[in-house]
């Protein structure tokens, strides 16, 4: 599910495919297949977030997902 507390999205589900996040952020494009239209393409797709989050969720973030976080360019996305 989604939720718009951001120590959920930093420590759930959401953060796992963090690829698909900089994709999105770029523009490329975005395909999913589904079975009653098979494959469905967003073309040149943006995303944009505000979150808030407390000092320690992010903090766990940071621990666990180490120098990927930062080497994808994730982190550099975020105003912190």
């Amino acid at each position: 599910g989604f939720t718009m507390e951001a120590g959920r999205f930093f420590n759930g589900p959401l953060i796992s495919d963090m690829p698909f996040w900089n994709d999105v952020w770029s523009g490329s494009a975005i395909f999913s297949e589904t079975i009653s239209h098979g494959r469905v393409a967003a073309l040149d797709p943006r995303v944009s977030m505000i979150l808030g989050i407390q000092p320690e969720p992010y903090a766990r973030f940071l621990r666990r997902w180490g120098p990927e976080a930062h080497d994808s360019g994730f982190t550099a996305r975020f105003l912190m």
